[in-house]
C-alpha cells in the first residue's frame, strides 16, 4: 500500500494530466488561462508534495539511526556494570570484570581510555626488548588507541584477577 504522501502526488499529477487534455480541447480563451493556471498550480503542489517526500524520508532515517544509537547507549550501560576500575599492579588501573558479573569469564582488563569512550577494549600484553643490553620493558597495552601501561618489575607480569568488591 502506497503512503499518502506517493497517493498525493499521483493524484495531484492525475488532475494536472485532465487539466492539460481539457486545454487541448475547444475551449473559450478565458478558459484557457484558468485551466493554464490550475496546471502551474497543481505542478507546484506536487513538487512541494515531493518536497516533503523526501523530508519525511530524511526523517525517518535520521530516527532510524537515533533509536539505534539510543539501543547502544542502552546496551553498553549495562555492559559496563559488569566491570570496576581496580589497580592490575603498582601505579596501573584498568577496568576490571567483577567476579560476580563473569559468567564463566576469566579475569581480563578493559582500556580505562576506551572505557570511558564506550567502548570496549581489550587489554594485551606486551614485551619491547632493549637489543644487545638484555633488558626490556613490559606490561599491558591496548591494540585500538595505544594506551601502554609499564610494568616496572623484571620477570613475569602478575596475573589478572578479578575486580575488588
Amino acid at each position: 500500500m502506497a503512503d499518502p504522501v506517493s497517493n498525493s502526488i499521483s493524484a495531484i499529477g492525475a488532475v494536472a494530466s485532465l487539466a492539460t487534455k481539457l486545454l487541448k480541447s475547444h475551449v473559450d480563451e478565458q478558459s484557457k488561462r484558468d485551466l493554464v493556471d490550475m496546471v502551474s498550480l497543481l505542478l507546484e503542489a506536487q513538487t512541494n508534495t515531493m518536497a516533503v517526500k523526501v523530508e519525511n524520508t530524511t526523517l525517518l532515517d535520521a530516527n532510524r539511526e537515533l533509536a539505534a544509537e539510543i539501543e547502544r547507549m542502552k546496551d553498553w550501560a549495562a555492559e559496563k556494570q559488569r566491570y570496576a576500575l581496580g589497580p592490575i599492579w603498582e601505579n596501573a588501573v584498568a577496568y576490571l570484570l567483577k567476579e560476580n558479573q563473569a559468567a564463566g569469564q576469566p579475569p581480563h582488563a578493559l582500556c580505562p581510555n576506551c572505557f570511558t569512550q564506550s567502548k570496549k577494549t581489550f587489554l594485551g600484553p606486551y614485551r619491547t626488548t632493549h637489543g644487545s643490553r638484555g633488558g626490556y620493558d613490559q606490561g599491558m597495552s591496548c591494540p585500538a588507541c595505544q594506551t601502554r601501561m609499564n610494568y616496572p618489575y623484571m620477570g613475569d607480569l602478575p596475573a589478572l584477577g578479578y575486580a575488588p568488591d
